[in-house]
């Protein structure tokens, strides 16, 4: 299995535990940190759980 078809296989709360670990509490590092308007009231790993499932824009 490559690296590509691991992370593809990943569920969402997978993938969020995977972003999290990734970047350490750099917020400004993370891929859901400009979509996120939560102002610090919800956890990060809520925030890339809303970013992972929108709609993505092309």
């Amino acid at each position: 299995m490559t690296n590509f078809e691991k992370i593809k296989a990943m569920s969402v709360e997978e993938m969020v535990e995977w972003i999290a670990d990734m970047v350490e509490g750099e917020c400004t590092f993370c891929p859901a940190f400009s979509f996120c308007e939560c102002d610090g009231n919800e956890r990060c790993e809520d925030c890339m759980k809303k970013y992972l499932e929108s709609e993505a824009e092309e």
